[in-house]
């Protein structure tokens, strides 16, 4: 990758380091609580499961996650359990 594509990168980027975890190009944060952060994205939602879980960085386009992982489940558009969740992410895309 050049550098011109790694600054106008697009498309959702997750990287685990020194046990961190990164988020790149996200669309919102749903939900913050001390054990579960759900996190919307272009093609669904992420949702990070765990202990004493911060949000320690935070920009328009980029979060940076610390605390204890015990799960991280993707959730694609297609496997929707719930249509809560399914307008939220849809209004949310439209907006974005």
């Amino acid at each position: 990758m050049d550098f011109r594509s790694y600054l106008f990168e697009t498309d959702f980027n997750m990287k685990y380091i020194n046990n961190k975890l990164d988020i790149v190009n996200y669309l919102k944060i749903d939900s913050v609580m001390n054990n579960r952060i759900v996190i919307m994205y272009k093609e669904g939602i992420l949702d990070i499961s765990g202990d004493d879980l911060k949000i320690i960085k935070l920009t328009h386009d980029e979060v940076l996650i610390s605390g204890v992982f015990k799960k991280i489940e993707f959730r694609w558009l297609y496997v929707f359990k719930s249509n809560w969740y399914k307008s939220k992410w849809e209004k949310c895309r439209e907006n974005n």
